[in-house]
């Protein structure tokens, strides 16, 4: 309908209204089908004069209900208006029309009272969890979903049938910039104004001490990283599904600004190849959704009644020790996750380090040690008053004795730390790793000059290929 010419809409109106009872509630939505949040029903072609037509011609039926789901910020641009303040920016007549027909069918921005019984409400998960060396050694050793891309979030979510929780893991590659070696000097180019990303979701179970993956079919997002999912319960049907935030709102392509999905539904289903968690396709539900969710005044964020506002999850909370239970649930950044759930770990393991424990720590890695704990362990070394210098550096030449290891934890502030504390002649590692990754250290460079640590500087330079005190700029950076 939101393509159907005006004058083809009265003629068919009386057809239509039989075969479609539920015509007069629907119509306004879908004649406004491009203004709404995209959901699984969406329309992005429509003309303004004729959609105007559209709905005087609805409103001459009595036919006067707002209509849900509307962004405001969408109406603007298609305007090109810079604000939703639209009765101040009025540029003509016409504009001016298609607001007046417009506005029966626009929700009061000011109004945002909830549903007092929301049929979808958020859901209490039942699973429970323990980080034991099964589980810790496939986060460890096989930290990727879709074969290659790096997992970024690991959440607890329940698994028809199970007691023990799943975890879904997910992450999103962006393309790297091309690059090359020239004569002179190394050369990045530029990436796609508006790069296609790579997303992947499974979901890791416990299938009897055996750790396996199911399918995990998630729609592609806006967002710049993986999200999270909310367990929500249908209190018509008795069913449960999972409510995630689709993306949209600013984003880095369409001129900075992308529309606000509608949050998807997914949940467990069948097929020949097994249980899989995949996107639900329901148009009473979707009808739900638009029912139960708004956008705020800034037409960005997403609040949907009943259920927890999905734009507040915090992915990098560092502790739940005296947070509400089902916290444990939420999603959290891979290494977040590990140092979470096994705290008794990660704290065994800085101990052994400060302990300098060897056969401790040969047994620990032995299954592996996340590189962000091992950054941790090098500036605590650093900052032990109760360790000689002599001591620091015993603890320092255990650690960079594992190269892959070393290379995993050198963040930029492990290495700036560094720079207060340990001699020259000990950064032989961290030197070959800055050369055999291409790091650039320029900024670490400067800081050891400011420090008049010349000597050193002068070695971070070489590692990079450089001369000492040169660049590859022309600027001199």
């Amino acid at each position: 309908m939101t393509q159907l010419g005006a004058a083809d809409l009265e003629a068919l109106w009386p057809q239509l209204e039989t075969h479609f009872p539920n015509l007069r509630e629907t119509a306004p939505r879908m004649v406004l089908n491009h203004f709404r949040m995209p959901g699984g029903n969406y329309c992005w072609s429509w003309a303004k004069d004729e959609t105007r037509k559209k709905l005087l011609f609805l409103t001459s039926l009595g036919i006067t209900s707002p209509v849900k789901g509307i962004n405001r910020r969408d109406i603007a641009r298609s305007l090109g208006m810079l604000s939703t303040h639209f009765e101040q920016e009025v540029k003509s007549e016409k504009d001016a029309g298609f607001l007046v027909a417009m506005k029966p069918f626009l929700p009061d921005a000011t109004k945002t009272d909830s549903i007092s019984s929301p049929r979808l409400v958020k859901a209490e998960p039942k699973c429970s969890f323990t980080l034991t060396d099964g589980w810790y050694r496939e986060l460890i050793r096989n930290a990727t979903v879709s074969e290659k891309i790096p997992v970024e979030t690991v959440q607890l979510i329940d698994i028809p049938g199970e007691a023990g929780c799943g975890l879904l893991l997910g992450g999103v590659l962006w393309p790297s910039s091309p690059s090359s070696d020239l004569f002179s000097g190394p050369w990045e180019g530029p990436t796609s104004s508006c790069p296609e990303p790579l997303s992947g979701y499974e979901i890791a179970h416990n299938q009897q001490g055996r750790i396996e993956r199911l399918r995990a079919e998630m729609e592609d997002s806006d967002s710049d990283s993986a999200v999270a999912l909310t367990p929500v319960f249908d209190t018509m049907t008795g069913r449960s599904y999972y409510l995630r935030d689709e993306g949209g709102g600013v984003g880095r392509c369409y001129g900075g600004y992308v529309r606000r999905k509608l949050p998807g539904l997914y949940a467990w289903k069948e097929s020949s190849k097994g249980l899989f968690l995949g996107k639900v396709t329901d148009w009473e539900l979707e009808k739900v959704l638009f029912d139960q969710c708004r956008l705020s005044n800034n037409d960005y964020d997403i609040f949907c009644d009943g259920i927890w506002d999905i734009n507040e999850a915090d992915t990098n909370e560092t502790d739940i020790g005296e947070a509400n239970a089902n916290d444990m649930y939420r999603a959290r950044d891979y290494q977040n996750f590990l140092k979470t759930f096994g705290a008794a770990r990660y704290d065994a393991y800085q101990v052994a380090i400060l302990a300098l424990d060897k056969p401790k720590l040969r047994s620990m890695q032995r299954i592996g040690i996340p590189g962000s704990w091992t950054a941790e362990a090098i500036t605590r070394v650093g900052q032990a008053d109760d360790l000689s210098l002599a001591e620091k550096r015993k603890r320092t030449a255990w650690i960079f004795y594992d190269h892959e290891q070393l290379a995993r934890s050198l963040r930029d502030d492990v290495l700036t730390g560094l720079l207060d504390w340990l001699p020259r002649e000990d950064w032989k590692p961290v030197l070959g790793i800055i050369d055999r990754h291409r790091l650039d250290v320029r900024d670490l460079a400067a800081a050891a000059r400011q420090k008049e640590l010349h000597r050193l500087a002068c070695d971070l330079d070489h590692a990079q290929g450089l001369i000492c005190g040169g660049s590859w700029s022309v600027d001199g950076y």
